[in-house]
């Protein structure tokens, strides 16, 4: 299923609930092969969907996320974007994640953290997307991630910490926009990283005030143990080419945005992973199945449970694979088939059927535990399948014996019903005695014609021991 423009894939209803997509649903679930997922998030009104088209190199109106120049929040809930992309290792696809922006009007801060939540669960590499500079502020603006541990857990033990949450959240990169400062301190060059890291150290300090920045401080430290930034310059320098900025031709933006640009797509290209839980490569499936069970928890006014939730796409996963075992099978030995097989031969087809759907299973697990959660079901449902196999088989070669044997004795149907000479006695006794030895002759004949013609087959003895019955 190809994708050319961007889905909504979790929406808000009128009621404040989150639903999933169901064209998103199907265009995730036909996907094959393993999924990374890059998500944006950030104050509404930053440029976070202009930054995901140009990562995308998307620069035609319809095939953008939605990117406006005015006050209101352009995104609502998150939408997607898929790219497949080829390699030695197989079929994977990049889904790009587009949320709606932090700290609008339209939503509340219990919206807010939610839909951020979503998009840290559901990604492998996560982008913030801020303007100016790293300062308390900036840090200020992220005060929600001091509620995260309050909206998910790991497991149904509430006790769950910032660092055993940090497991489950992506790579976390801080894009940096309208940049205007030195990377310098006192008088040293610096990195864009010991930038964010030098931002990230507590503040001095003992009010309220820097106490809780400094707890955001420390969160965003233990949450994203693996972090980076890239500043960014101003695109344009023209304020009202600013405000339709989508439409300038990328050849016009200055060359220093050009080349950070040029290395932001570098950076997200190189280090993207496939998106894992539970250190098991996700598919677009598994990626709808857990985005589910996250909406519905928070549907419910309860916080996901990562662990619980996994069990839910192994369980999901578990029957998928049975069914891909299935499928495999069916493939190999389709019924019903129409000529009769021997013993032998359908014993042979049957085990060669039956290897690929165990091998299927296996080639499909996605956690350990499942395959040995399958087999029996699997054991099962194959030796119904054996029963109904023979049981075919059975009455496709008793039809076909009947039609051998009928086919065969026609010859000596013949000769019984052939006019004896009645002139005498004599004569009739040696026709008589000359008829008997031709039909002893002819049924020896019929029944070795049969026996070989019809070698293997299920019923064999018995189809002719009840048709000379009836003789």
């Amino acid at each position: 299923m190809d994708l050319n423009e961007p889905l909504p894939f979790i929406t808000l209803t009128d009621d404040d609930c989150f639903a999933i997509s169901p064209k998103a649903s199907e265009y995730l679930r036909s996907l094959e092969g393993e999924v990374s997922i890059v998500a944006i998030a950030g104050l509404y009104r930053t440029g976070k969907s202009y930054l995901l088209n140009q990562l995308l190199g998307r620069t035609t109106e319809h095939t953008m996320f939605g990117v406006g120049g005015t006050v209101n929040a352009m995104t609502k809930g998150i939408w997607i974007w898929g790219q497949p992309v080829g390699d030695a290792h197989g079929k994977k696809t990049i889904v790009f994640m587009d949320t709606e922006g932090l700290g609008s009007a339209q939503r509340s801060q219990t919206q807010d953290t939610r839909i951020f939540a979503l998009a840290l669960l559901l990604s492998s590499f996560f982008i913030y997307n801020s303007r100016g500079v790293i300062d308390a502020n900036a840090i200020d603006d992220l005060s929600l991630v001091v509620n995260l541990t309050k909206y998910i857990q790991v497991s149904a033990n509430p006790s769950s910490s910032s660092s055993s949450l940090a497991d489950f959240f992506p790579s976390f990169l801080w894009v940096v926009r309208d940049f205007t400062l030195q990377l310098e301190e006192s008088g040293r060059a610096i990195s864009s990283k010991e930038y964010l890291e030098n931002a990230l150290k507590p503040a001095q300090g003992t009010s309220d005030d820097t106490v809780h920045k400094n707890q955001v401080r420390n969160l965003l430290t233990n949450f994203f143990p693996a972090r980076d930034c890239i500043t960014m310059v101003r695109p344009l320098n023209d304020e009202a080419l600013l405000r339709d900025l989508p439409k300038q031709p990328f050849e016009s933006l200055r060359s220093e945005f050009r080349t950070q640009l040029a290395a932001l797509k570098t950076r997200v290209f190189t280090e993207l992973q496939p998106k894992t839980l539970m250190s098991k490569p996700l598919n677009g499936a598994m990626l709808v199945t857990l985005a589910q069970n996250y909406v519905d928890a928070f549907n419910s006014g309860a916080a996901p449970v990562i662990s619980s939730a996994w069990d839910r796409v192994v369980q999901a996963q578990s029957e998928e694979l049975l069914d891909a075992a299935k499928r495999a099978f069916d493939a190999s030995l389709p019924m019903p088939w129409t000529s009769v097989l021997t013993d032998d031969q359908l014993a042979e087809v049957f085990r060669a059927a039956e290897t690929k759907a165990i091998d299927a299973l296996h080639a499909t697990a996605v956690a350990p535990d499942t395959v040995p959660l399958n087999l029996p079901l699997l054991h099962d449902w194959l030796e119904a399948k054996r029963r109904a196999a023979w049981e075919s088989n059975d009455k496709l070669a008793k039809q076909h014996l009947i039609k051998e044997l009928q086919e065969l004795y026609a010859p000596i149907t013949a000769q019984v019903w052939t006019p004896m000479d009645a002139s005498s006695y004599d004569v009739v006794i040696d026709a008589l005695r000359a008829k008997l030895d031709g039909f002893d002759h002819l049924l020896k004949r019929f029944i070795a014609e049969y026996l070989d013609r019809t070698h293997g087959l299920p019923s064999q003895h018995l189809m002719l021991c009840s048709f000379l019955a009836e003789k």
